[in-house]
């Protein structure tokens, strides 16, 4: 089995600037509050605040008096954990097993960065499926890294680490790749921080000259106990390679919601629609992930943080195409009058159905055999389908441009051979209806 770790930087940041995209290279801190007496400390800054010279760490009130222009914001926790669940929503179009487990494997309680872990499906390339987890963070709007080795901790060790970082670049997406049996080789340079020990005990490791994880791996077994085990993590095994691999798997739950803020009140309809289609792409992609498709959606107009405005479309035709619910959208929005100016935004799916089955013209060809190029088009049309509208269920795709005879043996790729043979004899007059499970 390989695993994929998607680790996510700063992730309390990325979460607030998804809410708030007018956030985005600004200057602001995430502030949570610490110890006893409940003082709130720096979180996470972004890069401008950084500048200014605020750190992680730094109590609220020194970091008002060196930066008072800084936006300071709260630390929300369950919105987090929100934003956490829909990543992996989404994610269930690549894998069927997600597990959004803890936030690191040094269990640093005070760490804003967050990691979730994937299950590589049989037959994928490391770094093919590395870049669709890449590219599906970016339509949700988040940066991330991915790891691929055998284990949890090796790929989240893989994770961490960019191998394309360019000078001054503070963070750089990537996807690395670590070949299988490869773990203990890859692991062996690396500083002994990452596992976590008890800093007395690295202290006096390092002392003895233990300095890295091939050094940590070749110390000798404890003559009596298991003093390298620590809630049931063997620090030495991870060291060598032999991280923990179990799963738990993640099960979508709850009312699918999708929300942005706005720096200003929007009075204008036609620019409150425009900023509908980030919305109605996350929600299809979590929809997706689900198998389900949408058969009721409201959406909620804020005026303030309490009082809003609902506007229910009931869909004709469920839908999980981005296109249809946002023209529904748009249309239902442009027939209300608003009384006030709109600070926020969220869309609600009220209710899921199973997705009806879909037909696609796949082949061009009008009454004659099709020849071998209009079939890997087919394939081709077949491929976008899947990668673009996956779900659970099985699809119906009808093969028109033809009203019988044999159907010719595409050369490539060998995998769609056997289930077109067995198609041939299945051919129609109007086509050929094809269920395909994608």
């Amino acid at each position: 089995m390989r695993i994929a770790c998607v680790y996510l930087p700063s992730f309390a940041l990325q979460a607030h600037i998804r809410q708030a995209p007018f956030r985005a290279g600004r200057a602001f801190v995430v502030l949570q509050r610490s110890g006893v007496s409940g003082s709130k400390k720096i979180l996470v800054c972004s890069k401008a605040a950084w500048e200014l010279g605020l750190r992680v760490g730094m109590s609220a009130s020194k970091a008002r008096t060196l930066a008072p222009m800084v936006e300071f914001v709260n630390a929300d926790a369950a919105l987090y954990q929100r934003a956490f669940q829909a990543l992996a929503e989404s994610f269930l179009t690549l894998s069927l097993t997600i597990d959004i487990g803890g936030e690191s494997e040094d269990q640093d309680e005070n760490s804003p960065h967050m990691a979730m872990y994937v299950r590589v499906p049989k037959n994928s390339r490391g770094d093919s499926f590395g870049n669709k987890l890449l590219n599906l963070l970016d339509k949700q709007g988040y940066r991330a890294r991915v790891g691929i080795a055998d284990n949890r901790f090796t790929a989240w060790v893989a994770a961490r680490e960019s191998q394309v970082k360019k000078p001054g670049e503070l963070f750089a997406e990537d996807c690395r790749t670590i070949p299988r049996g490869g773990n203990a080789a890859f692991l062996a340079p690396k500083s002994i921080d990452l596992l976590g020990l008890n800093k007395d005990v690295q202290q006096m490791l390092e002392t003895l000259g233990i300095k890295t994880l091939g050094d940590f791996a070749e110390l000798p077994p404890p003559s009596h106990g298991h003093r390298w085990v620590r809630e049931g993590v063997d620090f030495r095994r991870l060291a060598q390679g032999e991280g923990p691999t179990f799963l738990h798997g993640f099960a979508p739950s709850g009312v699918l919601v999708e929300s942005m803020s706005f720096e200003s009140g929007i009075a204008d309809l036609q620019a409150l629609a425009f900023s509908l289609r980030p919305l109605t792409d996350r929600a299809c992609d979590r929809l997706q992930g689900r198998g389900m498709a949408a058969a009721a959606m409201t959406l909620r107009l804020y005026t303030d943080d309490e009082n809003y405005s609902e506007v229910k479309i009931d869909s004709a035709e469920p839908s999980l195409d981005s296109a249809h619910l946002l023209k529904s959208l748009h249309q239902a929005l442009l027939a209300t009058e608003l009384e006030q100016a709109i600070v926020s935004i969220a869309l609600c799916i009220d209710q899921e159905c199973e997705p009806a089955l879909e037909e696609a013209t796949l082949l061009d060809s009008q009454g004659q055999k099709p020849s071998n190029d209009s079939v890997r088009t087919a394939i081709d049309r077949i491929e976008q389908i899947r990668d673009g509208k996956r779900s659970c269920e099985q699809r119906s795709f009808l093969l028109q441009g033809w009203s019988g005879g044999p159907m010719p043996t595409p050369v490539q790729p060998a995998r769609y051979r056997s289930s077109v043979r067995k198609e041939r004899a299945q051919v129609s007059q109007p086509g050929l209806q094809v269920l395909l499970p994608i």
